[in-house]
């Protein structure tokens, strides 16, 4: 029974962030990033391993979970928690955009992480380094538009190489499952195959000198995407690695040395940038190409001497998990750090300035030409009562002359000549 309720959760971790990226759906939904988590941490902490087979699919799909791949799981579940809980909605239409690559990366991710063949490992990973590009371009300022464009140049060429990989897999292995392909892979195009899958993981991963995508990014991303970072692109290009490599299969000598090699030039010239780092914004980003160049040296002593693989290959699982955990939590602090030590932006200091002087000017108008108005004021006023006295005495003036024109006045002076008549006679 328990097997069962794995197996379904198996199946719904991968396609509920997919049924969510719809926004009609997750717009509904308080917490939508959260929630595509759910399923995924219910498997995590249910105990026994699952397998979903779907020979309908592809050319076989199918889906597992085991021991080793719970490490992975693990790292994932928190990054993506981290990454959902640190998000801050500042356009609603932008957010529900980014909500849904944020969900189509992650069903990718889950994809990836479960995989139990080369072709759904391929498909998985495809879905998940595009919607990761959305991601990384949604800010749409200069530097994430450059490095989304880094990022994406690099990831074609990864694509290109993978499948170039996978159709000689295909052609010598009827059985596409990585144990099957593993073992399948020890004969004359060995050489190709090997350099196909290292040249497009370290290009997927950012590993030196394949690593400018990444410094990019993360100079360039939000404090979210620098969580994912490193469990997206970064983490799933060393578990690619992983798993696709015919590692402690046979002796590849020549090849694991030139793997080594790069390695250790990778970690020397890391090693140089970080003593020589003089802000924390970088550092993340050099720390990953150090680890990852320590990750391929590993590799490189695991295909040159098949039985130190046996030794070491336990821990390359947890090795992965704690990777991209710690590189995270280094990319919360320093972008913290960063935030406490960054200067005010120029342009808003520029209008406060501005605003600043064009208040003082305005005192200083007003008591320079204060004087002035209030002596205008003055002749405003005595000019208007003289106007008004003017007025009056005009108006006066024509009510005499008005009488004096008027019948009152004749008729007054015909009366007063009567009786100056009227006295004469007698």
């Amino acid at each position: 029974m328990n097997l069962d309720i794995n197996n379904m959760l198996l199946g719904i971790a991968i396609l509920w962030p997919l049924l969510l990226t719809i926004p009609q759906l997750h717009s509904r939904l308080p917490w939508p990033r959260h929630l595509a988590i759910l399923p995924a941490g219910i498997l995590l902490l249910l105990p026994g391993d699952a397998s979903l087979q779907l020979p309908w699919l592809l050319f076989g799909t199918g889906f597992s979970l085991d021991t080793e791949v719970r490490w992975i799981l693990a790292m994932s579940i928190i990054l993506w928690f981290a990454a959902a809980s640190i998000s801050r909605p500042v356009n609603n239409d932008a957010y529900a955009r980014e909500t849904s690559f944020f969900l189509l990366a992650l069903a990718g991710n889950m994809g990836t992480i479960f995989a139990g063949d080369l072709v759904t490992f391929f498909s998985c990973s495809t879905l998940m380094g595009y919607s990761f590009y959305a991601l990384l371009v949604q800010k749409h300022d200069a530097p994430s538009q450059q490095a989304g464009r880094l990022y994406l140049v690099f990831l074609i060429l990864a694509d290109l190489a993978l499948f170039e990989a996978l159709l000689l897999a295909a052609s010598i292995s009827s059985d596409l499952d990585f144990a099957a392909v593993r073992q399948a892979m020890t004969g004359t195009y060995a050489a190709f195959y090997l350099s196909m899958v290292v040249l497009a993981f370290a290009f997927k991963a950012g590993i030196w000198p394949c690593h400018i995508w990444l410094l990019a990014a993360f100079s360039a991303s939000e404090r979210p995407k620098l969580v994912l970072i490193a469990g997206i692109p970064v983490a799933m290009g060393l578990l690619g690695m992983t798993r696709w490599l015919p590692i402690g299969e046979q002796d590849f000598y020549v090849i694991g040395w030139i793997i080594q090699l790069a390695g250790t030039l990778g970690m020397v010239y890391a090693m140089v940038r970080l003593l020589s780092l003089r802000s924390t914004a970088l550092l993340a980003g050099w720390l990953s190409v150090l680890l990852t160049s320590l990750f391929v040296t590993v590799i490189g002593l695991g295909l040159s001497y098949p039985t130190l693989w046996q030794y070491v290959a336990f821990l390359i699982y947890p090795f992965i998990a704690i990777f991209g955990t710690l590189l995270a939590g280094v990319c919360i602090t320093t972008d913290q750090l960063h935030d406490a030590q960054r200067p005010p932006d120029s342009t808003l200091s520029r209008i406060h300035a501005l605003r600043i002087w064009y208040q003082h000017r305005l005192d200083l108008m007003s008591q320079r030409y204060s004087s002035i108005l209030l002596a205008f004021d003055r002749l405003w006023k005595n000019a208007e009562l003289a106007l008004l006295n003017q007025y009056q005495h005009l108006i006066d003036w024509n009510k005499s002359r008005h009488f004096l024109s008027g019948w009152k006045f004749s008729s007054t002076v015909f009366v007063l000549l009567g009786l100056a008549f009227a006295w004469l006679a007698a």
